[in-house]
């Protein structure tokens, strides 16, 4: 059980540090241009590993625990 619950922790903070990184590039994007780093890339980049992240877990959590 306790291992459940920190793969639960782990997983909630993946999403989290995708979405705090693509958000962070899109500030980056703002605050400094995209001339030297495409930091809108690096964002989207970011932004779609949260949805692939996100889909794979709902996968996970629907498949039934295996014994």
């Amino acid at each position: 059980m306790m291992l459940e619950s920190l793969q639960a922790e782990v997983t909630a903070f993946v999403l989290s540090n995708h979405l705090y990184w693509g958000l962070w590039g899109v500030n980056q994007a703002a605050q400094e241009g995209t001339s030297e780093f495409d930091y809108l890339i690096y964002a989207s980049n970011r932004f779609q590993q949260y949805y692939v992240t996100k889909k794979s877990q709902q996968q996970q959590q629907q498949q039934p625990p295996q014994t």
